[in-house]
């Protein structure tokens, strides 16, 4: 799974940086710090969490 979630990283930044929203200098140190990462935050493991707002009248 760790595989995973590095490669889908990798794939999102290559694509903001060929979009142009991300210089090529932040994309090689956001892929250098991808390598050396020991693990990723919850954010990856729970992608989705609805707020209580969005909840309230039924509609996520």
């Amino acid at each position: 799974m760790k595989g995973a979630q590095r490669d889908m990283i990798d794939v999102l930044l290559g694509s903001v940086f060929k979009r142009g929203l991300i210089s090529e200098m932040s994309y090689k140190s956001a892929r250098n710090s991808l390598a050396s990462a020991m693990d990723f935050p919850n954010l990856l493991e729970y992608p989705v969490c609805l707020t209580k707002e969005a909840t309230e009248d039924g509609n996520p």
